[in-house]
């Protein structure tokens, strides 16, 4: 087996700036490890943004479920997209801006973040309906891509997002443990990304666990490969490009 080395391949012209770059399978058994304590102990919105900010390769996995970032993920924390203007004209600060590429291209998200110890619905007589936490997330999110869309050139060249047009919206909140047990919560939330997720996806901190978990398990040789990129095209950990293996098969920093 001969791992041809990538690292000398030069960062390819007209990407996002490589500072943003990170790479969903540079996560480690530490970050899963811290990853899922915090979960186990139902960590805040506080302390969940500190930790993914502090561990970008780890949320680089919340794409893999939305068939993005196979090819490099983006990373962009804390971005102001539209400045305050006056106490009434407040501005617009996502916790995260998220970029992803495939071989389709690159798709943007702008990502809200909740507490794991938050829910996503309430019920009362009988009805569901979203928590106050996940329809404030909601609206949060709709500001952001109505204005991300209205600013799209600006952001595009001010930022240097490669092909950056109107982002998706992606809120995480809460546990899988809300809907294990309850058929009618899962189906309400899995109706809303079918018929809204095209636009805005909502999902449970489980979904990043169980991609950076199947990532460290597969580097560790725990599992055989089937979620995420083939191991003969992983992206190389300073350029994303493509790292190919012959002979055989192989078992950043912010910018404001």
């Amino acid at each position: 087996m001969i791992l041809k080395n990538t690292e000398d391949i030069p960062y390819p012209d007209g990407w996002p700036p490589e500072e943003f770059f990170v790479s969903h399978t540079s996560v480690t058994r530490k970050q899963l490890d811290q990853f899922e304590l915090l979960l186990e102990n139902n960590a805040s919105e506080t302390e969940l943004d500190k930790f993914l900010r502090n561990n970008p390769s780890v949320l680089a996995n919340s794409l893999r479920p939305l068939s993005t970032g196979h090819h490099g993920v983006w990373v962009i924390s804390q971005q102001t997209i539209r400045p305050s203007m006056s106490a009434t004209h407040k501005g617009l600060i996502p916790d995260f801006i998220v970029g992803g590429r495939n071989s389709g291209g690159f798709s943007w998200f702008v990502m809200e973040l909740k507490g794991a110890d938050r829910e996503m619905l309430n019920e009362k007589n009988n009805y569901l309906y979203f928590s106050p936490t996940a329809n404030h997330a909601i609206g949060q999110v709709i500001e952001y891509i109505d204005y991300c869309a209205s600013a799209q050139s600006f952001l595009r060249d001010t930022m240097h997002l490669t092909e950056f047009r109107e982002p998706k919206g992606l809120i995480i909140i809460g546990r899988q443990s809300e809907f294990s047990k309850n058929a009618r919560r899962e189906k309400f939330k899995s109706a809303w990304n079918r018929f809204m997720g095209h636009k805005i996806e909502i999902r449970t901190y489980d979904a990043i666990l169980r991609y950076v978990r199947s990532e460290v398990e597969l580097q560790e040789g725990k599992t055989a490969i089937g979620i995420g990129t083939p191991i003969t095209e992983r992206p190389s950990h300073t350029t994303g490009r493509t790292g190919h293996v012959s002979g055989g098969s192989a078992g950043r920093n912010r910018h404001r």
